[in-house]
């Protein structure tokens, strides 16, 4: 896995003004945050209504939903290539676990030995390619409790074909450099997990996985 050093310097710079960005898109429901803030709560709602609290959150960011479990008591692992933006979510979630660290090379050493409840990718796996989006995965099923659930918020939908007409509406705007996920391939890559897919708009979708 290549260090992916264009995109951390891109998002440390991002840092300042991300929060704002992501809140312009989902208001005029638009990519790439079309239905962000539906679906925070609903990621939120999903977490808290499950008893275990002990949860990893892949690609932090500025810590926006993080922060929203943090205030009801879930323990919260955050890791985030960007050090800018973990800088951000340390003064949110003050006594959280932020770990600096490039999730291109799967998940830092220092966590395989946890077990989490809930393990969050919200809008960070398109950074990397497929095969390593089923690394990743594969990784975070290895440390998942038995009754855990994974949740991956993004640009999703459920076939290749929907994917494209997302495409074609913005094609002013759509990043080519980026590996957004089609459920109907993610089922492939898992057909022993348990996964279903959550739409919220033309772009844009929750999976959740569960081993069983």
């Amino acid at each position: 896995m290549k260090e992916n050093s264009f995109e951390i310097e891109k998002f440390n710079s991002w840092a300042k003004n991300y929060n704002r960005q992501v809140r312009e898109s989902d208001e005029e429901n638009k990519y790439p945050f079309a239905a962000y803030e539906n679906i925070q709560n609903r990621i939120k709602e999903y977490v808290l209504s499950r008893r275990g609290k002990n949860i990893l959150d892949i690609g932090i960011g500025t810590g926006t939903l993080a922060k929203l479990l943090y205030d009801k008591g879930c323990n919260i692992t955050g890791i985030d290539f960007s050090k800018e933006m973990l800088e951000k979510t340390k003064t949110l979630i003050p006594t959280a676990n932020l770990i600096n660290w490039d999730f291109t090379y799967g998940l830092p050493e220092g966590i395989k030995n946890n077990k989490f409840d809930i393990i969050i990718c919200n809008y960070a796996i398109h950074h990397l390619k497929d095969n390593l989006q089923k690394l990743l995965l594969e990784e975070a099923f290895n440390i998942l409790k038995e009754e855990g659930t994974i949740i991956i918020a993004d640009i999703i939908t459920e076939t290749k074909k929907e994917m494209e007409v997302a495409r074609t509406k913005d094609i002013n705007i759509w990043d080519d450099d980026e590996y957004y996920l089609i459920y109907d391939n993610i089922k492939s890559w898992f057909i022993n997990k348990k996964i279903s897919f959550e739409k919220y708009s033309y772009c844009s979708g929750i999976l959740f996985m569960t081993k069983k």
